[in-house]
């Protein structure tokens, strides 16, 4: 396996994830969600993640198992995909958010995540480089009036290594500076949005593990 420019470790894409019946793991995503005490930590990683690396928002997806239509007896299919669970963003009281379920391939940052397994960290989401293997999906930006720039992307996995979702960061921001006292009367710097560094990607994988 090799590593592209993003960060991201290069394995074989299948986008072809119909399951015959569920598996042990992919049975608990559902059973996961439901208890209280699973959202109070996705909550949690959302919320320190967001606070300890400064960014304008983030969102947390939950991997989910779709029924497919069976015909003439056949064992019931399923479709792992990511269903929309938490954001927020700084600058935004509401968010328009689309709850469209995303599909686990290559397509969308967070779906290309939670089918490799591996984080990616991107500098501009809106001029990835020719050769990326994932594109981004800009219809929450279109429906929000919102302009997404610098991603931190990370797969929360179980304990036991199985990906079960993922939490997305948006538009890392430089920290607030005043105007160091000279003239009170004026507003502090401006913020500008910057790019995610290593040390942003250890911290938030170790939360979300």
């Amino acid at each position: 396996m090799g590593q592209n420019k993003l960060g991201a470790k290069i394995i074989p894409i299948h986008t072809d994830r119909e399951i015959p019946t569920k598996d042990r793991h992919a049975s608990v995503h559902d059973d996961l969600l439901s208890k209280p005490e699973t959202r109070e930590i996705l909550d949690l990683i959302l919320e320190k993640a967001v606070e300890n690396l400064g960014t304008e928002a983030g969102t947390i997806y939950f991997i989910k198992d779709i029924r497919q239509d069976s015909f003439a007896g056949a064992l019931p299919r399923f479709r792992r995909v990511l269903s929309f669970y938490r954001a927020v963003n700084k600058n935004m009281a509401s968010l328009p958010l689309s709850m469209d379920l995303i599909e686990i391939d290559t397509k969308s940052i967070a779906g290309y995540v939670a089918l490799a397994g591996q984080s990616v960290r991107i500098q501009d989401c809106y001029n990835l480089p020719a050769n990326s293997p994932f594109k981004f999906f800009n219809k929450i930006d279109q429906e929000g009036a919102y302009t997404s720039k610098s991603i931190l992307a990370v797969p929360i996995k179980s304990t036991k290594g199985h990906v079960i979702g993922v939490v997305q960061l948006i538009n890392k921001l430089t920290p607030e500076r005043p105007n160091g006292g000279l003239q009170p009367e004026l507003q502090p710097e401006p913020q500008t949005i910057i790019e995610f560094t290593k040390q942003d990607e250890h911290l938030v994988e170790a939360m979300a593990t």
